[in-house]
Order: structure tokens, then C-alpha cells, then sequence
């Protein structure tokens, strides 16, 4: 039996099968839209499906009382808004072709500029180059008025509200090759806004890149990384936290498997805040020579299978406890590695991950706050580790550009803890024109 034939709601004269999957007007093959795999009418149709699809995928996950908000009562009228502004256009539109609507509306610099006042992308400001991570996580500031939709080409992948003022699409997966990811808002007034265009490669890395250690970024920009190491200790964790989340900091923290054992709601709290986590091995194992003879040869008894198990221990029970995955780098117990042991992470996806040593000028970014002896040659006062990174701040002729820092979450210290520098550290280095970043960021912009 046949296909039932209709006839176009634009051309009388055509005789067609198809209906646009929003408002299921009959559409012959000129009237046709293609968008997220569904057939439309026109673009108004396909908004509204956005704006229906966006509206059930919150209301999903929130309950009845939350979700009939004033602000979801203007989007569910958006539809109605939307359509009478299309006809409003189709009146004073000259005659033209049926699809010349398809074209987007050019914003004046005026209409651009108050946009921005109410929408914008705070992170990542930029995507240069190839992005060597299958997810990336994407911030903003927007009205709480607005509703905040992901778009990977014409397919929706997420949609959110502003909370604060802020909102955040985390772990946003890309594809293998070009990626194209846009961000919009709607408005009350059933408008809608793209305000970002994301553009951007993403291949897997090369093997030679991975086994490259990284100890820091890029000398142009005035960019750092504050990193921590959690081994078996945690008893200053709670307050680093605090004092990152203060100052709108996120950062790489370098976990060990037993440290997410034994310290649950430390590993889901650094989770929750925004901050990446990378592999630390699961017992923080010694690797090389390097403790008894100075030299980085791999230790006896570790070959490729300890090393690979040791990350893929770490990385089973952060999954088990967090639902989510590490990232692909990892820092050596030790800070002992050599290329071997570098190529048996390698062959997990890993890079290794140091901190900034600068031989020229005798600088070495570990601040030893693990050192807990004041007699020790080792021991770096509070006050020296802060005039430490400051003086290295000014220094020419590339300062902390690119720098990466290392400090720990535990301590046996009983008193003068480094960590209760960085209010300050953090403050002055800004006044400096200093910006914080993830490990993960600084590959990414080097």
C-alpha cells in the first residue's frame, strides 16, 4: 500500500509524501530543511523543536515545581513568539525565494556589544591548534533569565540554566577531526542569541608527543598552573580547597589510588569544584635508581606490566567512586622517570606531567612544602616559598609564564604551612597580569 500523498502548503502545484517533523505540515522537496536528522519547514520550526526538546531534557531531571519557573513559562511561549515575528518579517519582506530567511540575521556593533553584556564565554577563551582531549569542558556568564543550549553542528548535546550567573557544560565529548560547537541563549522575549562558535581539530596524539615530559608552557603568555600532589596525606586538602574555590581557581591534582580510597569526600569534592584530576600511580612506588644513586635507571623489578598496573588500579577506582575518568597525564611518585618507563604510560594514552626546573637560573618550582624539618637544607619557610614564586614573577625575561608549581596536599608540618601563602601569592600574581590554569590547558594553548 502507498504512501498517502499530500500536497505542499507552499506550492498547491506539488504533490509530496513528507511533513515537517514540528508542525507536520505537508512540505514538498524545495520546502525542505534538514536539521538534526528531522525534516522542517523552516527555521522557526526547528527552534521551537530545540526549545521543546531543551525544556523536557532539564524538566527530566528536576521536579514539577522547579521546573515551572517564569523563566520556562516564557520558553514555552517561545514558540508562539517566535512564529508571529516570522510572519511579522514575511510582511515586509520583499518577494523573494522561499528559503532566503535561512540566511541569519546580521546584529548591528551596538546590538553585539549589549550580547555580550548578558552572554558570554568565559572558557576556553580561545581554541587554537589541535585539542589532544576527546572532552572539553565550556563556561560562561549569562542572565538567569536566559536558557543555555549546546550545539554540535544542528544536534543538540546539552542544555542549562545560569546559576550565579555562571553556567558550566562540563565534559562535552568531540569528535575525531573538525568539530564545530555553538552556543546559544534564549531570551524571555523568544530571541535567540549565538553568541560563541567553537572551531577546532581533535586527533590522538602522537606517540613521540606523549612520551615528551611536560614541564612547561608556553613563554608568551602570562599563564600558570598550581598543581598538588595527594600521596597518602590530607590533612591541609580542606583548606586549599577553600582557598581555590575563593578565588575562582581550578587546578591539577595529582591523586594516587589509595588516596582516593581513603579520603572519598576530599577526591569528590575536588570533583564537584571543577578541578581535573590526574593519575599518580595507585601506591606512589618508587620507579628508578634515582633515591639511591642519583640516576634514573628503572628500578629492579619494574617493567611495564607494574607500571601500567599501577595507572590502571588508580584509574578503576576513581571511576568506581566518581563515575568518571582521569585525565590522560600523570605524574611519577618522585618525580622518577625515564623515557622507558615515560612509553609504557604512553602506550595508555598517558603524558607525563613534571614541574617547571629553570637550570639556567637555579629556579625549581617544587616549593617543598613536604619538608617538614627546619634544620633540613631542604626547608623552604612559608614566607621563602611565597617570595620565591613572586621574585620568579618578575624575572626577565619570561617570568611564571608557562610555569608550573607543585605543592602537596598533606603535610607534616605542625606549623608556617606554605598553603596558607597562596591568598596572597594568588592576589599579587594577578595584580601581575597572571592567569591560573589546568595542566590540561596549558598543553592545549602551548
Amino acid at each position: 500500500m502507498g504512501r498517502t500523498q499530500r500536497i505542499c502548503f507552499r506550492h498547491p502545484e506539488r504533490i509530496t509524501h513528507r511533513r515537517c517533523y514540528y508542525c507536520h505540515r505537508a512540505i514538498c522537496s524545495a520546502c525542505q530543511i534538514r536539521k538534526a536528522r528531522h525534516i522542517f519547514c523552516s527555521q522557526t520550526c526547528y527552534w521551537k523543536y530545540l526549545a521543546k526538546k531543551a525544556v523536557k531534557s532539564i524538566s527530566a531531571d528536576r521536579p514539577k515545581w522547579e521546573v515551572v519557573s517564569p523563566v520556562w513559562i516564557a520558553i514555552g511561549v517561545l514558540s508562539v513568539v517566535v512564529f508571529f515575528q516570522w510572519l511579522q518579517l514575511q510582511k515586509i519582506r520583499p518577494a523573494s525565494p522561499p528559503f532566503s530567511g535561512r540566511q541569519p540575521m546580521r546584529k548591528s556593533q551596538e546590538d553585539t556589544e549589549n550580547t555580550r553584556n548578558i552572554f558570554q564565554i568565559t572558557s576556553p577563551v580561545r581554541i587554537r591548534g589541535m585539542v589532544v582531549r576527546n572532552r572539553i569542558t565550556i563556561e560562561g556568564e549569562a542572565d538567569e533569565n536566559l536558557a543555555i543550549l549546546l550545539l554540535h553542528g544542528d544536534r543538540l548535546l546539552a542544555v542549562t540554566r545560569p546559576s550565579g550567573g555562571k553556567f558550566v557544560f562540563e565534559d562535552v565529548p568531540i569528535n575525531r577531526g573538525q568539530n564545530c560547537l555553538t552556543v546559544k541563549a534564549m531570551s524571555p522575549d523568544g530571541e535567540v542569541i549565538a553568541l560563541e562558535e567553537l572551531t577546532f581539530r581533535y586527533n590522538l596524539p602522537a606517540f613521540s608527543h606523549l612520551v615528551r615530559p611536560f614541564y612547561r608552557g608556553s613563554l608568551r603568555k602570562k599563564v600558570l598552573a598550581l598543581t598538588f600532589d595527594g600521596g597518602s596525606e590530607n590533612n591541609v586538602s580542606a583548606e586549599i580547597l577553600d582557598i581555590l574555590r575563593q578565588a575562582g581557581i581550578r587546578c591539577t591534582f595529582f591523586l594516587t589510588g589509595k588516596f582516593v580510597e581513603r579520603y572519598p569526600q576530599t577526591v569528590r569534592q575536588i570533583v564537584e569544584e571543577g578541578h581535573e584530576v590526574g593519575n599518580h600511580t595507585y601506591s606512589h612506588p618508587h620507579l628508578t635508581e634515582y633515591a639511591a644513586s642519583g640516576r634514573q635507571v628503572t628500578k629492579t623489578g619494574v617493567d611495564r606490566e607494574f607500571v601500567q598496573s599501577q595507572l590502571k588500579k588508580m584509574e578503576e577506582v576513581f571511576r568506581e567512586l566518581t563515575g568518571r575518568d582521569v585525565v590522560r597525564l600523570w605524574r611519577p611518585p618522585f618525580g622518577e622517570h625515564n623515557r622507558e618507563i615515560r612509553s609504557w604510560a604512553a602506550e595508555l594514552g598517558y603524558r607525563t606531567v613534571g614541574w617547571t626546573v629553570e637550570s639556567q637560573n637555579g629556579e625549581n618550582f617544587d616549593t617543598r612544602d613536604w619538608v617538614a624539618d627546619p634544620e633540613s637544607e631542604n626547608y623552604l619557610s612559608a614566607e621563602e616559598i611565597r617570595d620565591m614564586i613572586l621574585k620568579a614573577a618578575d624575572a626577565v625575561p619570561n617570568g611564571l609564564n608557562g610555569a608550573i608549581i607543585l605543592m602537596h596536599l598533606g603535610s607534616h608540618r605542625s606549623s608556617d604551612f606554605p598553603h596558607r601563602k597562596l591568598p596572597e601569592i594568588i592576589e599579587k600574581l594577578r595584580k601581575r597580569g597572571y592567569r591560573f590554569v589546568t595542566v590540561s590547558e596549558l598543553i592545549n594553548d602551548y
